[in-house]
């Protein structure tokens, strides 16, 4: 970044990581952060006291699924796209529009970046979400395949890397492993994607 990378958070709630690159030496004017919730990215600068520092022009309001939204302005011009508990909040249709809309702000040029977490399963598949609606998990294979299928509909192609981990389980009373958060066979995924 510091040489003219473009930077994207997408959901940055609090904008905690765009600061901290802001404060490990990347240029603002290279930082950028978007969520669909004016109040997070308000409640970020009343927690860090920042404003003369990073100009709220660093942040945006927009939703992804929007046929026009501040998210156009960024249209082929992102070098990194930061993507953390995203797309497991959507369905597979859903999640593929948010994807492709992630693909077209990346610049088209080798080296271009998408990386993140999400909540996964050992077992790829649609799973009922506890404020009810359906999200989709992949397990690291699924989610190899989505990525390489989303890429080549969208004329690009990719080096996709996706691992899991567990997250914390607690004993439910029977002696069944439980995730605290997302139920059984829940693992985190961490992926990175450059485009070749």
């Amino acid at each position: 970044m510091k040489s003219g990378d473009q930077f994207l958070d997408i959901g940055c709630c609090f904008g905690q990581d765009v600061r901290r690159l802001a404060f490990d030496g990347a240029p603002v004017q290279n930082l950028h952060g978007c969520d669909l919730e004016q109040p997070f990215i308000d409640l970020g600068y009343d927690l860090f006291l920042d404003e003369a520092k990073l100009p709220r022009t660093t942040f945006m309001t927009a939703d992804v699924f929007a046929d026009e939204s501040r998210l156009d302005e960024l249209v082929g011009k992102m070098d990194i796209v930061h993507v953390a508990s995203f797309f497991h909040l959507f369905n597979l249709e859903d999640g593929t529009k948010a994807a492709k809309r992630v693909i077209s702000l990346m610049r088209r040029r080798p080296g271009s970046m998408v990386l993140g977490r999400q909540m996964g399963n050992k077992v790829a598949g649609e799973m009922t979400r506890s404020s009810g609606g359906l999200a989709y998990r992949h397990d690291p294979e699924s989610f190899k395949k989505w990525w390489n299928d989303l890429g080549e509909s969208m004329g690009t192609k990719w080096d996709v890397m996706v691992e899991s981990g567990h997250r914390p389980v607690l004993k439910a009373e029977k002696g069944e492993e439980h995730n605290s958060l997302m139920g059984p066979g829940a693992v985190i995924l961490r992926f990175c994607m450059r485009m070749l």
